[in-house]
């Protein structure tokens, strides 16, 4: 199993590092994150993923097309938002990349055994 090294720059001056798993099963990813706290390290892979794993991210263009829709079904800004995206992680720093949420596990400083463990072959 792989593990992506999202942002090892950072471990510097940041607190903690975070595994984050994407996906369900064997169809599940990995990755390394160094972040100050969990929204921040959420943010981060967000990012990475958009430029690096764009099919990890729900389609920003359906969310708001469905947003779009609700509006026209003359819900209020924050229902129709609310709506198009329940049961999502809206991350990234412009906030605009979504995980499904059931799809994200994280665990705040791994221990090197755990890392060491993700990475044999």
């Amino acid at each position: 199993m792989s593990l992506k090294l999202v942002n090892p720059n950072d471990k510097d001056w940041t607190r903690h590092r975070y595994l984050m798993e994407v996906g369900v099963g064997y169809s599940s990813w990995h990755f390394l994150v160094w972040a100050n706290d969990m929204g921040e390290a959420i943010d981060e892979l967000g990012d990475y993923c958009a430029e690096h794993a764009p099919g990890l991210l729900n389609d920003k263009d359906e969310m708001i097309a469905e947003y779009n829709s609700n509006m026209e079904k003359g819900m209020s800004e924050e229902g129709a938002w609310n709506e198009a995206t329940m049961d999502m992680i809206q991350c990234g720093n412009d906030g605009m990349c979504f995980f499904n949420s059931w799809e994200v596990n994280a665990v705040e400083d791994p221990s090197r055994k755990m890392l060491k463990e993700l990475t044999k072959e």
